[in-house]
């Protein structure tokens, strides 16, 4: 694999392992501060996501050997890029194959990105691409001036404060490309109309339940052959995974079965601020009978089904796929759980 293509690589697998695990707290905290989600909105998170973390492959991938390092000097002097540039064409070396332009235009085009999320996603002022630039810079020039914050006895990659001086440059530049693009007007990323009840939220809700659960059903088990084999000392070999998996499920089940019957809502509709009750009583709690059969038909239900044996396991993803179908062609969008329970769906906000 190519050293300039292993970082990027890396950078798009750690995003993707962090956007699932803050996939519910950042429907969470848009729900409470925007009243819902916007696509806009959503691809500039995952932007800045990959942004942050291709910056950080690129900066420090790949880490040299303790012994494989040569220990280097900071660069103090402002505009010393603009001396090498003319010192190399000097010398002969065209604009357009010096190597110190290509180094600098990079350094600029790195934080564009950051400017354009700035202004274009978020809506914020020149001085936060200013102060947003030259701190991610900081941190960027200081992690490599104290060799990765102690991890190595020297610095093996030059602090230049050219490079704090390009960067910001950039990040400013792709917050006024913005700017000009729009005329000087901020994109507004909130919802046109906050609507009280769709389908799309349902869905939303549904899929925070699912992917919390399997987050729970994965991690469980990890946890639970850490007890046994480093705490209590069972040999490795003894943890069985069908154990394992039915640990996982359990904990799911009753992480869920728990928030619903405390709040009458599932973790998915907490995200996105809606609440049950019954259909014949407007305002009223739901029973605990209500509450266990809409456990039974929905969440409850799919975890049981899709911790079967395969191929019985794929019978959770086709009832998970009813259910949804059931919300899209529902009009009030209660879904099968509901329905059969005798709830709907309610606004929270």
């Amino acid at each position: 694999m190519s050293a300039r293509l292993a970082p990027a690589i890396l950078a798009l697998i750690v995003g993707a392992v962090l956007a699932v695990l803050l996939f519910v707290p950042l429907v969470a905290a848009s729900y409470r501060r925007n009243g819902a989600m916007t696509p806009l909105r959503t691809a500039g998170w995952a932007a800045s996501l990959l942004w942050v973390l291709g910056l950080w492959a690129y900066v420090l991938l790949p880490l040299p050997a303790p012994d494989a390092i040569r220990c280097t000097s900071a660069q103090l002097v402002p505009f010393e890029f603009v001396s090498e540039i003319l010192r190399r064409h000097a010398a002969g070396t065209p604009i357009l194959a010096n190597l110190e332009v290509h180094h600098t235009l990079l350094n600029i085009l790195l934080f564009a990105p950051f400017g354009v999320l700035l202004r274009g996603i978020f809506g914020l002022r020149l001085r936060w691409a200013l102060l947003g630039g030259f701190g991610m810079s900081l941190f960027v020039e200081t992690t490599q001036l104290t060799g990765t914050w102690g991890l190595y006895a020297c610095s093996y990659r030059v602090f230049d404060v050219d490079d704090l001086m390009t960067n910001t440059l950039g990040s400013v530049l792709g917050w006024t490309s913005v700017w000009a693009l729009t005329r000087g007007r901020a994109i507004d990323t909130r919802p046109t109309a906050l609507a009280h009840l769709t389908a799309g939220r349902r869905l939303t809700g549904m899929g925070a339940d699912w992917l919390v659960a399997e987050l729970l059903a994965f991690v469980s088990p990890a946890m639970a052959t850490m007890l046994l084999v480093d705490v209590l000392g069972m040999p490795l070999g003894t943890v069985d995974d069908v154990a394992n998996l039915g640990v996982g499920t359990a904990v799911a089940l009753l992480v869920h079965l728990a928030v619903l019957l405390r709040t009458s809502a599932t973790i998915g509709e907490h995200a996105v601020l809606l609440a049950s009750e019954p259909a014949s009583a407007p305002g009223s709690k739901p029973s605990l009978g209500a509450l266990l059969v809409r456990f039974g038909f929905g969440i409850g239900g799919y975890l049981v089904l899709s911790a079967l044996p395969m191929p019985w396991g794929l019978a959770g993803l086709a009832y998970g796929l009813v259910c949804a179908v059931a919300v899209l062609r529902d009009a009030g969008h209660r879904g099968l759980a509901a329905r059969v329970a005798g709830l709907v769906p309610v606004d929270r906000r």
